[in-house]
């Protein structure tokens, strides 16, 4: 009876191990999915704030230095181009070499270094 007592305190802390195991992977999964949406929601809202300012001397004034950044990178015979409608910001190209400068990289780049930030939301 003892052996048969021992036997099932041990499943049982078995079973609930596993059962905790997996509580911790079910909550880990659903932190790591909001922190996801709303990375994505900040991201999604900065390049629909910049679409919104395209045209606007802000923008136009940002595309100037953007050029001037790419010049300087690239040299002075790089083509500038217009990335297209709704992706404000410029791609550079010369000699084969492609620098893109294009609203969805550069959010990526912001958000990126501001990682820590963000990371602060989470703590």
């Amino acid at each position: 009876m003892e052996a048969a007592r021992a036997e099932g305190t041990a499943t049982a802390r078995r079973l609930a191990a596993a059962q905790l195991a997996d509580a911790r992977r079910d909550a880990h999964h659903t932190v790591l999915e909001a922190q996801r949406a709303l990375y994505e929601a900040v991201r999604q809202a900065a390049l629909e704030e910049l679409a919104h300012q395209e045209g606007s001397p802000a923008a136009t004034n940002l595309v100037a230095r953007l050029g001037d950044v790419a010049r300087a990178r690239l040299g002075v015979e790089a083509e500038i181009r217009l990335p297209g409608r709704g992706r404000p910001g410029i791609v550079a190209v010369r000699d084969g070499v492609v620098l893109d400068l294009s609203a969805p990289v550069l959010v990526e780049l912001e958000l990126q270094h501001f990682g820590d930030v963000l990371e602060g939301l989470w703590a």
